[in-house]
């Protein structure tokens, strides 16, 4: 590009133009169990990068720290942006990121507690959890006739 300086001699201007927007990913840490939950706290890490003019790191807007999801709950999402030099964008969300942290509990209504029987007895019980209303529960159904005799 040709140009006038303030002394009236021409010169030459270098300048770049970068119109591609940078890229970044996002994977969460660790990896749902096949029922796509996690037990824990899941972390949600970034990667960025630029190939014309950088990633400007320094820009306010810029978000692609690490985000550590710690609160129970279903279909959660964290998500990052990332900037250039250039002042082009990307969004990444990750989502349908599901944490329960507490146990189910099983209580037993029959037999009662500390009793000895000499017959089959009828196994009666509820399940609850926090946020499954259906907890599945690996053994007998309630109502089956269970043979607990001593």
């Amino acid at each position: 590009m040709s140009g006038w300086q303030e002394a009236g001699v021409a010169g030459t201007v270098d300048f770049k133009v970068d119109t591609v927007a940078p890229t970044i990913t996002g994977a969460a840490t660790p990896v749902a169990n096949a029922n796509e939950w996690n037990n824990t706290n899941v972390t949600v890490s970034y990667t960025v990068n630029d190939v014309l003019s950088g990633v400007d790191g320094a820009n306010p807007l810029t978000d692609y720290a690490d985000d550590v999801l710690s609160g129970e709950g279903a279909n959660q999402s964290a998500g990052g942006i990332v900037y250039d030099q250039a002042g082009n964008s990307a969004t990444v969300t990750v989502e349908s990121i599901n944490i329960d942290k507490a146990n189910p509990v099983i209580t037993i209504t029959a037999p009662e507690n500390n009793t000895t029987y000499d017959t089959a007895q009828k196994l009666l019980y509820t399940t609850a959890d926090n946020l499954d209303t259906d907890p599945d529960m690996v053994g007998p159904a309630s109502g089956t006739n269970y043979n607990i005799a001593a």
